[in-house]
């Protein structure tokens, strides 16, 4: 079978990489030309086979029909990836769609990263892979019985002129087509054409949880401004709108995307559009055709709260607009809930968060970037590995990671990356370890491990020969704290040892020197970088004397009325310190100061999604984050008290926070089902956990202490 062929297929009539015009209501507007393309091959079945399956991969986003009907709900295929080394493609029955005689597939295909033909500050219009967006398909049984060639019809789209995933999509409706349908004339259509510059990674089937439309919101506001009408959704998502209008034929409707909107209900973009000064900045268009029609883009998508819709000649119906939260369909495997309602809305912001950044790998927004910064994700790894089913999402981009090393054995900080990204150092890149063992250690999958040995051996050899050169340290969205680059790398390089020799590797000697080096920061028992960051580092890593560096750190904390003061860095060990010293009480209060940095500040001011600044007044920063998000896993480890320790295993130790009266929380996953929960009354506290619907522990602790318990499922 020849299912690994990889030739790709290109448009070669209508279709352009160069800039051009395009005349919207009489006037010109100059834009770089970004049409998507379309493919069409008609074919006979004979007989009808058991069983026909579709591969595909198009370059950057395809959308596919068989004999006019879509072939899947899901959306935004193919996968992104460093096309020079990995091409995805996925994999569907489509016998369903199929029926003998004459049938019809078809395609179209958006630019994606493949095809970004503006500047940005992350170099993809001139990422060495670029090029027109192109296409791989095949169906086949237990032969081929149909694959893309030259005998496949294609052409520029009249319609979607442009497209490109991190600014918009613009469509005109008066040039739609029937051009899926069987009887449709394609006989002006030119042969696809062999792409001059084929695609050289090694196709990959991909079997990560793939992309749909999986939330529809109505507004719950509409608000005029000095643009337009301002629709509010209530909530801040990834995706689009729905865009449902009749309107005079030639009328062009613009739609514009907005997490935030100032006083005078203008959109507020905070500072993100100037990363693209060529392009309109999370804005899609719409001509419309004298007929009513229902459309949404295909081809990319954003992050908002608000959309501002222009053109209108009177105020519109709500029924105009309906928000489609778009992202990885994973399954939610978590629940809590507690006596504090700013927790729960921090829970349910640190969901959304998440499953907002979920775009084939965990991004670090839907907004300006869409790119999968692996900072933020070393970060909130542990919450997304509690809190959703999403291993094969993990597996995927763990290849992508890998696919960034470079001949010197550095990791962009980005994956997939242009060539861009590198010279961080391991708040971002040990993500290279922190993946694939927590992978092993919460699911059992060592086959990651095993994939990524290689290249954690040839990252941990460089960081040794690159010590004090990494760029990034403690930073938290806006500055960096205290924390100096080489004690930062160096707690990396004592964890990374610490899995070496959990994975019966020989690197106990090179841990003890890492700890030695660490234990040179401790001074009469208290660590020298009086930094939150440093302290809790320490202290949940075992070094030092656990008393004294835990009143450092209550002493720090105290001093600064309680707020927390640690970035990205900081933020995997805080909590974890505060647990292990008894002080979830003080973890509480700093949660949910009254005054910024908290995340209760958050939550008052409006807060659907957690941030990437704890500073509100940041001029460039997003609204939609998970870089904070393991926050989430703080509530269900110690105040709800499911400690996980490996697959399955878990222990029972709340901590009964003395400000809440209840917390609870529950697991459902493939694994099996747990629930706790424990509540105060009159000074006594109950605790019940269940496992598979059924009671296996309860009892009551008069001393409001908490007591240790481990637990399996199955």
């Amino acid at each position: 079978m020849r299912y690994n062929k990889r030739i790709f297929y290109v448009a070669k009539q209508g279709w352009t990489m160069g800039k051009g015009f395009i005349e919207l209501n009489g006037r010109k507007e100059e834009l770089f030309y970004s049409p998507s393309v379309l493919f069409r091959k008609k074919f006979n079945l004979t007989v009808l086979p058991e069983k026909v399956t579709m591969r595909v991969c198009g370059l950057g986003l395809g959308v596919y029909y068989i004999n006019g009907q879509k072939v899947t709900d899901d959306v935004f295929l193919t996968p992104v990836a460093d096309y020079r080394k990995t091409l995805w493609y996925t994999e569907y029955d489509v016998t369903r769609l199929l029926k003998e005689g004459e049938n019809i597939v078809c395609a179209e295909v958006g630019n994606g990263f493949y095809n970004e033909n503006f500047k940005s500050a992350w170099h993809h219009d001139e990422a060495e892979w670029r090029s027109a967006p192109c296409l791989w398909l095949q169906l086949f049984c237990d032969e081929v019985i149909l694959q893309t060639d030259e005998s496949w019809r294609a052409k520029a789209s009249e319609a979607t002129f442009y497209n490109q995933l991190r600014s918009g999509e613009y469509y005109d409706s008066r040039k739609a087509e029937s051009w899926t349908e069987n009887n449709y004339n394609d006989s002006e259509w030119a042969s696809a054409s062999f792409a001059k510059k084929q695609p050289q990674g090694k196709l990959v089937k991909c079997e990560c949880e793939p992309m749909r439309e999986c939330e529809r919101y109505a507004p719950v506001n509409i608000a005029k401004n000095d643009n337009g009408y301002v629709f509010d959704f209530g909530v801040n998502v990834s995706g689009y709108a729905q865009l449902d209008i009749c309107a005079d034929e030639g009328r062009e409707i613009i739609l514009a995307y907005a997490e935030e909107v100032d006083e005078k209900g203008d959109l507020k973009l905070n500072g993100c559009g100037c990363y693209y000064p060529d392009v309109p900045f999370q804005t899609d268009k719409f001509i419309c055709n004298g007929k009513r029609t229902v459309w949404k883009p295909q081809f990319t998508y954003h992050g908002f709260r608000y959309v501002e819709v222009r053109g209108l000649t009177e105020k519109p119906d709500k029924s105009l607009l309906t928000a489609i939260f778009t992202h990885q369909a994973l399954a939610q495997t978590s629940t809590f809930n507690c006596s504090d309602e700013t927790l729960n809305k921090i829970w349910s912001a640190g969901i959304r968060s998440t499953l907002s950044n979920t775009f084939y790998s965990l991004t670090d927004c839907p907004t300006r970037e869409k790119l999968g910064w692996t900072n933020d994700s070393q970060a909130s790894l542990e919450q997304f590995l509690f809190n959703f089913e999403g291993e094969k999402l993990l597996e995927k981009w763990l290849v992508d990671i890998c696919d960034t090393m470079n001949a010197e054995g550095d990791l962009s900080g980005v994956a997939p990356s242009p060539d861009w990204g590198y010279g961080h150092g391991p708040v971002c890149n040990g993500i290279i370890f922190t993946l694939p063992y927590l992978l092993y250690k919460y699911c059992g999958n060592y086959s990651a491990v095993e994939y990524a040995l290689p290249y954690m051996t040839r990252y941990y050899e460089y960081l040794k020969a690159h010590l004090g050169e990494s760029s990034l340290g403690d930073w938290t969205g806006y500055r960096f704290y205290a924390t100096p680059i080489d004690f930062i790398e160096k707690i990396y390089l004592y964890m990374f040892t610490s899995i070496f020799v959990e994975l019966k590797k020989d690197y106990a000697l090179e841990r003890e020197k890492w700890q030695n080096d660490l234990e040179r920061y401790i001074e009469n028992g208290r660590c020298v970088v009086d930094e939150q960051s440093a302290i809790s580092a320490l202290i949940v890593l075992g070094m030092g004397d656990e008393k004294t560096l835990g009143a450092q750190l209550v002493e720090n904390i105290e001093r600064v009325d309680r707020h927390m003061k640690t970035g990205m860095f900081g933020a995997q060990f805080l909590y974890k310190a505060l647990e292990k010293i008894g002080r979830t009480d003080l973890a509480y209060c700093v949660i949910t100061n009254p005054s910024e940095p908290s995340f209760r500040v958050w939550i008052e001011q409006g807060a659907t999604t957690l941030w990437e600044s704890f500073d509100t007044d940041a001029r460039t920063l997003s609204k939609n984050h998970h870089m904070f998000s393991n926050v989430l896993y703080f509530f269900v480890e110690s105040i709800c008290g499911a400690k996980r320790l490996s697959k399955n295993r878990y222990n029972v130790c709340a901590k009964f926070v003395p400000q809440l009266s209840f917390a609870e929380c529950s697991r459902v996953s493939r694994d099996g089902a747990f629930s706790i929960k424990w509540e105060r009354e009159n000074g006594v506290v109950k605790v019940t956990l269940s496992a598979s619907g059924e009671v296996v522990l309860e009892y009551k602790n008069e001393k409001i202490e908490s007591e240790t318990r481990v637990f399996y499922i199955e």
